[in-house]
């Protein structure tokens, strides 16, 4: 699984979003952190298993939201896995807009299935009436074209 934000030197690749406000790097909380007597392995362990991380949801598209406490913060970091590693496989156009608003941090709630039906439902009927404004744009410049009141411009 590919996520968006994640440990660098760990196998996987960071895909740092810059949000509002906020640089692109990693937080510091992702350093090892000095262990206390329990020597480099605890330091190391607590740098590679993401602790904390809790899934706040998941779409239809496979793609999963994640929510990560961070040390020392108020707010978590958010990241999106996307259901393959391979980066070319990967339709970043998959993910919602309301779960792209969430991962940056515009909204503080996640979205609920029935706000992504009806957004997919505004764009669906958004998309008809373009269409069928489309199709009475046509039938209008046939019937213009038809009595003389436009000339057919030929293109090159």
């Amino acid at each position: 699984m590919m996520t968006r934000r994640l440990l660098a030197g760990v196998g996987r690749v960071n895909w740092a979003v810059p949000h509002a406000g906020r640089s692109s790097r990693p937080p510091r909380a992702l350093a090892p952190q000095p262990s206390r007597g329990l020597g480099v392995w605890a330091s190391i362990k607590g740098w590679i298993v993401a602790d904390g991380r809790v899934l706040v949801g998941q779409d239809d598209a496979g793609n999963k939201y994640w929510q990560v406490p961070q040390r020392g913060e108020e707010s978590a970091r958010r990241e999106i896995e996307y259901p393959t590693n391979q980066i070319e496989d990967i339709d970043f156009e998959s993910v919602p807009s309301e779960w792209r608003l969430w991962s940056r941090g515009y909204r503080d709630d996640p979205p609920t299935p029935e706000e992504i039906d009806l957004s997919r439902a505004r764009a669906a009927e958004t998309l008809r009436k373009a269409a069928q404004i489309d199709a009475q744009d046509a039938l209008e410049r046939s019937r213009q074209l038809a009595r003389g009141e436009l000339r057919k411009v030929e293109t090159s």
